[in-house]
């Protein structure tokens, strides 16, 4: 049970076991990830026609070897985006109407599963609907594709947002492809601007009620050599040895600790008139004694 947890605390220090944190500009071992840009591939994006007081619910999955996503996100009139099943933000915080959606908001994310899902929940008030994303993907190897909102991201139709429709493996096999509303310049949204990366956690910095994920650094990764492995299976080697340490050490730790608890009894039954059954309890469920020649007495804990 200690070296399982040991193995699951190693691994996932190490990033070998997925986990997933809001990115801030400061901390160790990163860089602060470039703000995302508006592009002309990037579309407003709902479930079908816009109903009044309506949520809708949106999926997409992003290339496998992905590292860090960063990306900037608007709603009309309100999201709240998950990456992984973790809540990353929102834009509830912002003034119901007006011109909330004009700004995107921006956040970045660390990823190491094999698998990594953004969700938003969207909701519609009044009139025109949307949802609007853009940004891009770090890999391990260093390179980096952009990723946006368009008819591949899939959605669950024109009904609420399904139990756990945020979480990583939940079944979107019956989803459909998410109906495009236009682009950047699509009025009534146009123009739109992308918020600045304020470098605290995902919104709080505008949100202070609102309490996401701890901030961590998304640390960059050089390409890799020619012949190179992933940092993958540099990651789990190391974690692997250290464990092999960690059980060799505590097996010779118990083989020591049984060594001085037999020499201990042998040294308490040489003293006349010692029961040494009655000191260490030889009754207890926890305690084996065994007599050895009428005078080594072994005792296992």
């Amino acid at each position: 049970m200690i070296l399982s947890r040991f193995l699951l605390c190693a691994l996932t220090t190490f990033g070998v076991i997925g986990s997933i944190n809001a990115q801030t500009d400061t901390g160790s071992g990163g860089s602060t990830p470039a703000i995302p840009t508006l592009n002309g591939e990037m579309q407003w994006i709902w479930a079908g026609d816009a109903q009044d007081n309506t949520m809708r619910a949106f999926r997409f999955k992003l290339p496998k070897g992905a590292t860090c996503v960063t990306f900037a996100i608007s709603a009309d009139d309100a999201y709240t985006v998950w990456v992984n099943g973790a809540q990353i933000g929102n834009n509830t915080w912002k003034p119901p109407g007006g011109s909330a959606w004009n700004t995107l908001d921006v956040y970045s994310v660390s990823l190491s599963y094999s698998t990594n899902v953004i969700a938003v929940n969207a909701t519609n008030n009044v009139n025109v609907a949307g949802v609007m994303l853009t940004g891009f993907v770090q890999y391990y190897d260093g390179s980096q594709t952009t990723i946006f909102t368009n008819s591949s991201w899939l959605t669950a139709g024109a009904v609420s947002p399904p139990d756990g429709f945020q979480e990583v493996y939940f079944d979107d096999s019956t989803w459909v492809g998410a109906t495009e509303k236009g682009g950047k310049d699509t009025s009534p949204w146009a123009p739109l601007t992308i918020g600045p990366f304020t470098g605290k956690t995902c919104g709080q910095s505008d949100d202070p009620d609102h309490s996401y994920p701890s901030p961590s650094t998304c640390s960059y990764l050089p390409p890799l050599s020619i012949g190179a492995r992933s940092p993958y299976w540099e990651l789990s080697y190391r974690a692997n040895c250290e464990v092999k340490r960690i059980e060799q050490s505590w097996r010779t730790c118990q083989s020591e600790k049984q060594d001085l608890i037999n020499r201990l009894i042998v040294f308490i039954g040489s003293i006349p008139n010692v029961d040494v059954c009655n000191l260490v309890h030889c009754d207890t469920p926890h305690s084996s004694v065994r007599i050895i020649e009428g005078v080594h007495t072994q005792v296992v804990i």
